[in-house]
């Protein structure tokens, strides 16, 4: 068989394959967090991967976390190069998790890099959320303002190993 055959049917392989793999992605059973408002939380993504030959893509998972420490799954939302507006559950202990996938655009090459935080968020308050991945940097930086002030605090960064309702210092395990 002559090269460019081989190379033909390699690519229509490679075309049936991701074909196949975007269908299995539609049927994902990773519920979508809800867009409905009034929104508290604004996040602004940008991403840069530094390559024409890599695609950067940002998720964010919001997760309940319950009595005990364990995690309840209250979906996912796929963050663009845009600002998105949610709305976070207020006085409720929540679990947010940062997804970051970077894939090859003409190799099987990915990677994933979570950054993940626990959080109260408070009534009257805003939040912002700067998430950057420039050239093979990671970042993620919430900010809390009260809705009749100008200035905002970073929000420090808690990490999930540190579950801290009802003063415990345990693991969230998540919920199966």
């Amino acid at each position: 068989m002559p090269t460019t055959s081989l190379w033909r049917a390699g690519f229509l392989i490679r075309g049936i394959v991701l074909l196949a793999c975007a269908g299995l992605a539609a049927c994902s059973s990773v519920r979508t967090y809800p867009t409905d408002g009034p929104f508290n939380l604004q996040v602004r993504t940008t991403t840069e991967s530094g390559s024409f030959l890599r695609d950067v893509t940002v998720a964010v998972d919001i997760h309940r976390v319950a009595p005990g420490c364990g995690l309840e799954h209250l979906g996912r939302r796929q963050l663009g190069d845009t600002v998105q507006e949610l709305r976070l559950p207020v006085g409720v202990p929540l679990y947010l998790e940062f997804i970051f996938l970077k894939s090859g655009r003409w190799v099987n090459d990915s990677s994933v890099v979570r950054h993940d935080t626990l959080l109260t968020a408070r009534a009257g308050h805003r939040y912002t959320a700067q998430v950057r991945y420039l050239n093979g940097l990671y970042e993620v930086v919430v900010h809390e303002a009260d809705a009749g002030q100008t200035g905002a605090r970073v929000v420090e960064r808690h990490q999930p190993d540190r579950c801290t309702p009802a003063s415990r210092h345990q693991e969230p395990r998540r919920a199966m």
